[in-house]
């Protein structure tokens, strides 16, 4: 039998935090772990937990960027975001993600939330 994801206060407030954030995506790490994202459906840096099945304290937190490019003369809602997360074989939590004019990835090591890699097709950045 799976246990259930523990209505954990850190998930609770991270929603309250962020009114607009309406989906929690999980992904199965190992047997006795696994990691929660934290999104609207929008574009917008979101939050990621690693936890413990049994507990409802993360083992770490790290923070997405996503992030989308506006488009000049483009009106009305976006298009949902899309994300799907997996563990790698190589000890990494891989997050894929898609926003109406980007796409991204990130890797994140297991054991401590460290970034391992990130990539997208638009970080909003300026450049002198």
């Amino acid at each position: 039998m799976q246990p259930v994801l523990a209505v954990s206060s850190v998930l609770v407030d991270a929603l309250k935090a962020n009114e607009a954030a309406n989906v929690l995506d999980v992904c199965t790490t190992s047997e006795a772990t696994w990691a929660v994202a934290v999104h609207d459906y929008y574009w917008g840096s979101y939050p990621i937990y690693h936890m413990k099945k049994e507990s409802e304290d993360p083992t770490w937190k790290a923070i997405v960027l996503c992030e989308d490019i506006l488009v000049p003369g483009t009106s009305g809602p976006g298009s949902p975001h899309s994300t799907e997360l997996k563990a790698d074989s190589k000890g990494r939590l891989l997050v894929f993600g898609a926003v109406p004019f980007s796409m991204y990835i990130e890797g994140f090591d297991l054991r401590d939330g460290t970034p391992a890699f990130r990539f997208s097709t638009s970080y909003l950045v300026e450049h002198p």
